[in-house]
C-alpha cells in the first residue's frame, strides 16, 4: 500500500480545520469543515478519509448518504444482521473478475448464430 502526498496533505488539513465525526465498520473516518461555500451550493464540506486502499465501495449506505447531503444525521453504530456478507472489493479489471482472460474455468461461451443445440 503507498500512501500519497494528498492522502497526507489531506490528514493534516483534516487535523487543524475539520471536525472528526465519526468512524465505520471498515475503519474509514469521516469529517466535516462548516465553513460553507458557493462552490459546495452553500453546504458544509464532508469528507471521508479511507482506511487502506481507497474503494469507494467500503462507504456503508448510512454513510454515503451523509457525504452526499441526502441526510443530515450522523450514522451511528448499528448492529448488522447475520445474513450480510463481508465486503469484497470491486474485482474488476482483476484477474478475480468474472470476465477475466486469465480464467481458464470459463462459465459462459459466446453464441453464434449457426451454432446448433
Amino acid at each position: 500500500m503507498t500512501v500519497s502526498y494528498n492522502k497526507i496533505f489531506l490528514k493534516i488539513y483534516s487535523y487543524f480545520f475539520a471536525k472528526k465525526i465519526g468512524l465505520d465498520d471498515y475503519g474509514n473516518a469521516y469529517y466535516l469543515d462548516k465553513r460553507r461555500s458557493s462552490a459546495n451550493n452553500g453546504r458544509e464540506r464532508r469528507w471521508i478519509i479511507y482506511q487502506g486502499d481507497v474503494e469507494a465501495s467500503k462507504v456503508p449506505p448510512e454513510w454515503n448518504a451523509w457525504l452526499h447531503h441526502v441526510t443530515s444525521e450522523i450514522p451511528r453504530k448499528s448492529r448488522k444482521p447475520k445474513w450480510i456478507k463481508e465486503h469484497l472489493p470491486n474485482q474488476t479489471g482483476t484477474a478475480k473478475s468474472l470476465n477475466s482472460k486469465s480464467s481458464n474455468n470459463k462459465i459462459y461461451t459466446s453464441w453464434r448464430p449457426n451454432d446448433e443445440r
